[in-house]
């Protein structure tokens, strides 16, 4: 295969609405930063919690992807707990009528993308444990696109909602922190798949929470919000965390080692402390 490389825009957390005018004003932000900027990205991936209240008003889910999709990218999109609802387990979780609504405005829930020397794929993270006959269908499927990376002979980035953990494989949060990680089961079921040879890198949002480790030796990096809210919680890792700002980030995507550019956009953000009572 030709060496080739490929760029791509990812977005994390933008929580857009109807009404939501400082969250529209970092997209306009975002939108300039485009037009300014020398590269050319391929796509835009979105990993999840677009939309701020989209797991019960379809017309935020609606509006949130028509204003991703206006940055003129071909766009591709995994759901976040405020498109669906929280893990099972957690207060407010997705149900099915959750996932119809989302369905009914992207038509999937996951996507893959072959880019260069690449295949990225988008997992749905919420569905982790849910039970649901996709659930099921989503490991198999996934299963099936690892095999054909590998056959292919192409590196394979892996885009997330959720973490599936914070500081360790094994943790378990009997509290607020429980929050933020796939449960212990699904995870499981999860790191399989990511100690799979072809994954090269690792990509989620969901903490608000900048931060840049490794996953055993692959590079594993939790996603800028673009929204400027920082949620700081004591059990997330502390070295290597990055700056702390609203923000995207451009991937140049060539051979097994991936490059990145931050895009800083809101240098002060909002900050709260987890756990947080609204």
């Amino acid at each position: 295969m030709a060496e080739s490389s490929c760029q791509v825009l990812l977005v994390s957390d933008a929580h857009l609405g109807l009404g939501k005018t400082e969250h529209l004003e970092q997209l306009q932000k975002l939108r300039q930063w485009i037009d300014q900027a020398s590269c050319n990205p391929s796509a835009l991936i979105v990993t999840g919690d677009l939309s701020d209240h989209g797991a019960d008003d379809q017309a935020d889910l609606k509006f949130a992807k028509t204003q991703l999709e206006s940055l003129g990218l071909p766009a591709y999109f995994i759901p976040g707990n405020h498109d669906l609802g929280n893990k099972m387990g957690c207060e407010d979780p997705i149900s099915a009528p959750r996932l119809e609504r989302w369905l009914d405005v992207f038509d999937s829930d996951r996507f893959t993308l072959v880019c260069g020397d690449w295949t990225l794929i988008g997992l749905d993270t919420q569905i982790m444990g849910s039970g649901f006959d996709r659930e099921q269908e989503q490991w198999i499927w996934l299963d099936e696109q690892l095999e054909i990376a590998q056959s292919d002979g192409r590196n394979v980035a892996m885009c997330l909602h959720m973490p599936p953990y914070l500081r360790q494989k094994d943790e378990w949060f009997d509290g607020p922190s429980d929050y933020w990680t796939v449960a212990p089961q699904p995870r499981a079921e999860l790191l399989k798949r990511l100690d799979h040879a072809s994954v090269k890198l690792i990509v989620n949002g969901h903490a608000h929470w900048h931060w840049i480790g490794q996953y055993h030796q692959v590079p594993w990096i939790w996603m800028l919000p673009l929204y400027p809210l920082i949620v700081d919680d004591p059990n997330y890792p502390r070295e290597s965390a990055g700056p702390q700002i609203g923000g995207a980030m451009m991937f140049d995507l060539k051979n097994a080692d991936p490059s990145y550019e931050r895009i800083d956009l809101e240098p002060e953000p909002h900050r709260i402390n987890w756990p947080h009572t609204h």
